[in-house]
């Protein structure tokens, strides 16, 4: 029997922390459950997972439906999307059947390709390794989900391209009930093409990009900063949100406690920000403190407790213990320039 094989690569980048990828888990149980209800899907499709952060994992390899264990997916820093489609690239050659003189193999892969944000690695050279296969690898699918997405990188990879209005966990939800019946289409009509943008029947809020389609925002639509808690010394992380007042300014969103290994380089360094148009930053999750200051010694960003500083006149670095002085009461620092994580 031929097999279909179907590849979801999913952006796990830190704009998906928490209730995006909550409803990604929690989508892809009710597509799975979906897809064992269709015997064209259980006969012919096989299912693979690709996530990717600051790297790229197969959390899942080529897998038969009927054997398939729905992974957790989890958000870290970072958007490797060349390194996303250098892995796509290994797994297929690894892991699809080529067709032979004797033997068809397997039929064309489809991928979908779920982002919300831009990449932040090298991607055009993992982009030219995998369209120099012969025949074609993969029928490519991009979905784009929100403002913040550079179409012109998706138009390049992808066949089709959508868009999603933005992540929220309705439009999730919506997304991979889509998907699921796709995967069912081209099961019952398996086919080297794949399916083109018109036999892909959209729900609503999601839509086919043409040729015209938006610039990505100047100005971020969130900021991600990260924190260390002066009290439990455990990370978190902060979003702000942006706000069209003025130059633009930013203000907090949320919070999130975070596994203490969240923090890793991904090689990646976001341009920097002026204070000046971060209004304030979102309280410490784990002690509630709305003060919050950045270590000049070794960059560490951390909450404090504004009132019990005072009375001491400094507060203490978690990461590197160096002692800072607190300004005078009702005195303002010079503007400076703050960093956020590669989002």
């Amino acid at each position: 029997m031929r097999r279909l094989p179907v590849y979801i690569v999913v952006d796990t980048s830190e704009s998906m922390f928490g209730e995006p990828i909550d409803q990604i888990n929690r989508s892809l149980d009710l597509m799975l459950a979906s897809l064992h209800r269709n015997p064209y899907a259980l006969e012919t499709a096989w299912l693979s997972i690709i996530t990717f952060d600051s790297i790229a994992r197969a959390l899942v390899p080529l897998t038969d439906i009927s054997e398939f264990k729905i992974p957790e997916l989890k958000a870290r820093p970072g958007t490797a999307l060349g390194t996303a489609l250098e892995l796509l690239r290994v797994q297929i050659a690894k892991e699809v059947e080529p067709a032979t003189e004797t033997e068809k193999g397997d039929w064309r892969p489809i991928v979908f390709l779920l982002t919300d944000g831009q990449p932040t690695d090298s991607w055009r050279p993992a982009l030219e390794k995998l369209r120099a296969q012969r025949p074609k690898p993969a029928n490519i699918y991009a979905i784009a989900c929100g403002s913040a997405v550079d179409f012109d990188v998706l138009k390049e990879i992808a066949d089709v391209t959508f868009r999603a209005s933005e992540a929220t966990p309705d439009m999730l939800s919506k997304l991979f009930i889509w998907m699921s019946s796709a995967i069912q289409s081209v099961s019952k009509n398996a086919s080297q093409n794949g399916l083109s943008a018109d036999d892909l029947k959209t729900p609503d809020g999601i839509e086919i990009v043409g040729d015209e389609y938006p610039d990505p925002p100047e100005d971020p639509p969130q900021l991600f900063f990260h924190g260390v808690c002066a009290t439990t010394r455990k990370p978190y992380l902060m979003r702000l949100k942006y706000v069209p007042y003025g130059s633009g300014v930013y203000f907090p969103d949320a919070s999130f406690p975070v596994p203490d290994d969240f923090f890793i380089d991904g090689g990646y360094t976001p341009p920097e920000i002026s204070s000046e148009r971060i209004v304030a930053m979102p309280p410490c999750p784990y002690c509630s403190n709305e003060d919050w200051c950045s270590c000049p010694r070794c960059g560490t960003g951390f909450c404090f407790n504004h009132e019990k500083s005072h009375e001491q006149g400094f507060v203490v670095c978690p990461e590197c213990e160096a002692r800072l002085l607190e300004r005078p009461e009702g005195e303002e620092g010079e503007p400076f320039s703050m960093r956020p994580s590669a989002g």
